[in-house]
């Protein structure tokens, strides 16, 4: 069968697949996604029926880059609901923080002792020695390249899924201020998550071309800011007045395509890049609230189609490296459970119990994130792919019913009662109220 053929098929059977599960299953369960990695799997050379082989992979690897951007430009153009509300901001973006730190030490030691790389080939090494005495020296040790894909890995472990909360409130009719304080800062905790990914990669590729081209590690961030903020400012010079909703999609794609490129071959993260160019364009354009309608209807397909590949990519690691997904599940939730509560307790006047269980899904971003690093640094595909998407998988077996507790011990599934915060004013309802699968 040819490429062109195959993936005419798998388009058109994930999105029939994913409108009947929508249609039917939704109106009973909340789905956030993680379910089409099996179909992946299933389709793929590694453990299932070898139906997408490895070449037609590799084929496949730029139309993959341009999946991812378009899902960091959607999450760019909505990038005004993570700051929203200004105290889920906050908490949103502090503990995201927080956990790429904890999650990174975490599963910092496991990479250094059982995934050995040559210094000689790593950016730095660092080597220093902690304590000494009766015989015995305990130091520290690592490499750029343990620390650069520790953060990576941290960063995935940050995003926390929005389509949970949609999911609830859609299907239990969840509302109320912890709902609403819940959306805003898996929003943000989202933009962090990116973002730090996207400086990381750039911080990689500067010092993979310090001896081609003469750009600092700051300079060479910074390009990679500013390019894509033109990417976005052209898309509105490009449209001008014109309303024409052919014309605005037509455009949007091939703003996302162009941007997408652009961050593939400078080896910087397209989902970075066009969530830049798409928050740039939410800020700058008036055409962003029709351009976000109009990329709507790609959503659902998008999502499946980064799943699906996602499976197909997968090859499982062996050996101790299996330790990373248990550490990763693990260190995330003691560290979302710990940051997460103590940042809201400063915002709230009454406790919420177990407020960082409203963090625990991760949906679709989580395992894009890891797309983005494998196809980055090939070498460790199957250690990045196996710790996300088992950790992912994992963390939505938990995500249902921890959410459910949250909300109903706040009183807010079918109810409108209300958590007041500590200061004066309500905390803002999170903008919009449609079904989001973006996360």
């Amino acid at each position: 069968m040819s490429v062109t053929l195959l993936l005419v098929v798998v388009v058109i059977t994930s999105f029939v697949i994913g409108r009947l599960i929508a249609r039917f299953a939704s109106r009973y369960v909340v789905l956030s996604g993680a379910e089409y990695m099996v179909v992946g799997v299933l389709l793929g050379p590694h453990l299932g029926l070898g139906l997408i082989a490895q070449p037609t992979l590799e084929f496949l690897r730029p139309f993959i880059s341009l999946l991812l951007g378009l899902l960091g430009f959607l999450i760019g153009l909505r990038g005004r609901e993570g700051v929203a509300s200004p105290r889920g901001a906050f908490v949103g973006f502090g503990s995201a923080v927080g956990v790429v730190g904890a999650c990174s030490v975490c599963l910092l030691p496991i990479l250094v002792n059982w995934l050995p790389l040559d210094p000689q080939q790593t950016g730095f090494v660092l080597q220093r020695d902690v304590w000494r005495g009766h015989g015995l020296v305990i130091d520290i040790y690592l490499t750029s390249g343990h620390l650069w894909l520790s953060l990576c890995l941290g960063a995935a472990a940050a995003v926390a899924s929005s389509t949970v909360v949609e999911g609830f409130r859609r299907v239990h009719g969840a509302e109320g201020a912890v709902t609403d304080f819940l959306h805003a800062a898996t929003r943000a905790s989202q933009l962090t998550a990116i973002l730090i990914v996207g400086l990381v990669l750039a911080t990689t590729r500067a010092a993979e071309s310090g001896g081609v081209v003469s750009l600092s590690i700051a300079q060479w961030e910074l390009a990679a800011i500013l390019g894509s903020v033109v990417c976005g400012l052209l898309f509105g010079w490009f449209l001008g007045k014109d309303e024409d909703p052919s014309r605005i999609f037509l455009g949007s794609i091939g703003l996302v395509t162009f941007a997408a490129g652009a961050g593939a071959v400078l080896a910087v993260s397209p989902v970075f890049v066009n969530l830049v160019a798409g928050l740039t364009v939410a800020m700058t354009s008036k055409h962003a609230a029709r351009l976000l309608q109009e990329l709507e209807r790609l959503q659902h397909v998008l999502f499946v189609l980064i799943m699906i590949f996602a499976g197909t990519m997968w090859r499982p690691v062996v050996g101790w490296l299996w330790l990373l997904p248990v550490a990763y599940v693990l260190s995330r939730l003691v560290a979302r459970h710990i940051i997460t509560g103590a940042l809201s307790r400063l915002l709230l006047s009454e406790r919420v119990p177990r407020i960082g269980s409203g963090f625990m899904g991760q949906g679709t971003l989580a395992v894009a994130l890891a797309v983005d690093v494998s196809l980055r640094f090939r070498q460790w595909e199957s250690i990045v792919l196996t710790t996300v998407l088992v950790g992912t998988l994992l963390s939505e077996l938990l995500s249902q019913r921890a959410m459910r507790r949250l909300l109903a011990d706040a009183g807010e599934l079918g109810s409108n009662v209300n958590l007041a915060p500590a200061a004066e004013e309500p905390l803002p309802a999170a903008a919009g109220e449609r079904v989001e699968g973006a996360s």
